[in-house]
């Protein structure tokens, strides 16, 4: 094993890190961030992970080839299609490409070749976490120290952590933690900024007051259901 340099206070002060095209919205939610690493977008069912991972890569992909592997869905499909639109993806968007579900040791292949993209999208962890154990992703992030992987995830209805020892070691070790709720995608963990970002703000109002709603009906004890967006 290679011996480590041991770093002064200057050697670290004067690094030099490379940021993430993050502009206007992206940078007043995130703040600024480096590349490599790892990101958390997790969420229940139904509730605009997709859709504000699709939005979230399409703004990275205006400056930077971004990749994304659609393994919970085959990104051909109707629904996924609907998504992209929903996104605001149209054909002109020529630096985003998209990939079935792949494998850790495939996707390690993929991002080993020449020009391979420094951004890479994978939803969903769900997907791996009967075949791949937590280790197997931190020696991703190892292995490509100067790739951003942005990770989507479930939640776990029960105590509101993502869901599966994948997911929930992203949100240990993650430079950015992300919870999406109604349309809304809050900033819960990680760096110096607490922001949101609002999917889509017709469907996340009607959300919200669906809650309210369901809220007083219970104080007066009335029983009611939250519509399913």
């Amino acid at each position: 094993m290679a011996r480590k340099r041991v770093l002064t206070v200057r050697n670290v002060f004067d690094a030099r890190n490379e940021p993430l095209p993050l502009e206007g919205v992206w940078a007043d939610a995130f703040g600024r961030k480096d590349f490599g690493g790892a990101w958390l977008i997790y969420g229940r069912e139904k509730n605009g992970k997709t859709t504000f991972a699709l939005m979230f890569a399409r703004a990275l992909s205006l400056q930077e080839p971004v990749l994304y592997i659609s393994a919970e869905e085959n990104p051909c499909t109707s629904d996924f299609q609907r998504a992209m639109s929903r996104a605001g993806i149209t054909v002109g968007d020529r630096n985003l490409r998209f990939l079935p579900y792949m494998d850790f040791e495939d996707i390690a292949v993929t991002l080993h070749k020449r020009r391979a993209p420094r951004i890479v999208f994978l939803d969903n962890l769900t997907k791996y976490r009967r075949k791949v154990r937590p280790d197997r992703l931190t020696d991703l992030l190892d292995e490509f120290p100067k790739t951003t992987f942005v990770f989507l995830g479930h939640e776990n209805p029960k105590d509101g952590e993502p869901l599966g020892a994948l997911a929930f070691e992203c949100k240990i070790f993650g430079a950015m933690v992300i919870r999406v709720e109604g349309l809304v995608a809050k900033v819960v963990g990680r760096g110096d900024v607490a922001g949101e970002l609002v999917i889509d703000e017709e469907r996340a109002s009607l959300y919200y007051r669906n809650i309210l709603k369901g809220s007083e009906d219970e104080s007066q004890g009335v029983s009611g259901e939250v519509s399913e967006i």
